[in-house]
This record gives C-alpha cells, sequence and structure tokens, in this order.
C-alpha cells in the first residue's frame, strides 16, 4: 500500500513496485491509510511524513493502536534525525529520502519484507 499526497509521486511509486508487487491500495493523506489498512491488511505501507488529514506518524500510530501489523517504509523528503528516530520508534524498518527514491526505494522494501532495516545511507544513521 502507499500513501502520498502528491498525484506524481504516487504514480512513480506504482509504477516502480507494481512489476514487482500487488499494489493493494494507493491513497493521499492519512486518514485514506488507516481507513485503507483497516480493510485491506497490506504487509508493507509506504507512507509520506507530510499529508493532509493526518500526517504519517500519527496514522502510523493509529494502525498501531488498530493492531495492524503491517511493515512500514517512510518515504519523505525530511532526512532529519529526529524524524528518523520518530519513525523507528512507531515501528518503521524503513525510511528512505525521496530525493534517492529510485536507487533506493525497491531495494528497501526488498530488506524490509524479509526482515531487515533499511535507513537512506546518506543520512548517516546506523539501526
Amino acid at each position: 500500500m502507499v500513501a502520498d499526497d502528491e498525484e506524481p509521486i504516487r504514480q512513480v511509486v506504482a509504477e516502480l513496485l507494481s512489476p514487482h508487487y500487488d499494489l493493494v491500495g494507493i491513497v493521499a493523506n492519512g486518514r485514506e491509510l488507516v481507513e485503507g489498512a483497516r480493510t485491506l491488511r497490506p504487509h508493507l505501507v509506504i507512507v509520506d511524513i507530510t499529508m493532509p488529514d493526518m500526517n504519517g506518524f500519527e496514522a502510523v500510530s493509529q494502525m498501531r493502536s488498530d493492531g495492524i501489523a503491517a511493515k512500514i517504509v517512510f518515504f519523505t523528503a525530511n532526512g532529519s534525525p529526529i524524524y528518523v528516530r520518530k519513525a523507528l520508534s512507531l515501528g518503521a524498518t524503513g525510511y528512505v529520502l525521496k530525493a534517492v527514491a529510485m536507487e533506493e526505494l525497491l531495494e528497501a522494501v526488498e530488506i524490509v519484507l524479509n526482515g531487515g532495516t533499511f535507513i537512506s545511507p546518506c543520512l548517516g544513521i546506523e539501526r
């Protein structure tokens, strides 16, 4: 499942992932993500942080409260270590910067689905 408020980003991510994975949902905000995840029960969610109605952190927190155990990859333009720590505290095992997305997003999804952790190397943050 993919959640991002920018249509071009949603399209690029869908084009990148659809040859390799079944996308069960593509949504434009955090509220739609929570509602979709309740129904669709995705194995993995790629989520932006800055979205309308409910940001990515709030949406993932709500999903966890609802017992949704999907693996989480945050896909964002924000490289702040504070945001990375917040994402990891919510149980995310992936954090990919949009600036390097095409090189890293597919790799991150594969690593996370196989039980690993992926943080964009350019952030210089070890887990």
